[in-house]
């Protein structure tokens, strides 16, 4: 349950671009304005890019059960991450943000948080079932979501060949829910593995 936009000003006139001054990636080059735009005067890319996802723990608790014992019982969670719904697609080209939220979704396959949109910060209760082994043991207890970022890109053409307005941005939400349990401690895995960060977010 992550980027340089420079050409000299004479480039960008012959060109005909307005890019964007808040961009995160490189985008395709500026002659695609030039090679795209054939007078269409209308918006002909508008899309997220550059997707990915990874989980993330937004509530924790570690607990240690000792050799012989069970755990059944409803736990608190506290509070570990806030994950939000964000981007800056209404201040950058307009109108509503939806279309970038739905890009996401489609991209990723679960549904997604929209705009303004964050999780919790008040703790949680979960309920969680262990069954005893005969040695003792030190799990982080956890709840979270999926955090997906991307980046947003649109180009509008204008009635004039070669001429158009091209812009990137990022974007930003949540969406899928697991709970579950990890065995402590973290170093038993690499730290790329999500179970590494809920071990550390767990404090163990």
């Amino acid at each position: 349950m992550n980027l340089a936009l420079r050409r000299p000003l004479a480039v960008l006139a012959a060109a005909a671009v307005v890019l964007s001054p808040s961009v995160w990636w490189a985008g395709p080059s500026y002659a695609d304005v030039q090679s795209q735009c054939t007078g269409q005067d209308k918006v002909i890319i508008k899309r997220v890019e550059n997707v990915r996802k990874k989980f993330v723990p937004t509530h924790v608790e570690a607990i240690t059960l000792s050799a012989g014992s069970a755990y059944s019982e409803a736990t608190t969670l506290i509070h570990a991450e806030t994950l939000k719904a964000k981007t800056n697609i209404t201040s950058e080209v307009g109108g509503s943000a939806n279309w970038g939220f739905a890009s996401v979704e489609a991209k990723v396959g679960i549904s997604v948080a929209a705009e303004g949109a964050k999780t919790t910060t008040s703790s949680v209760t979960k309920t969680f079932s262990i069954p005893a082994k005969n040695k003792d043991r030190r799990f982080a207890l956890f709840t979270g979501n999926y955090q997906v970022k991307g980046r947003w890109h649109y180009l509008s053409c204008s009635r004039a060949p070669g001429q158009g307005t091209e812009k990137w941005g990022p974007i930003e939400t949540f969406g899928g829910r697991d709970t579950g349990t990890v065995l402590c401690p973290r170093s038993r895995y690499a730290t790329s593995d999500y179970r590494y960060g809920i071990a550390r977010a767990a404090g163990c």
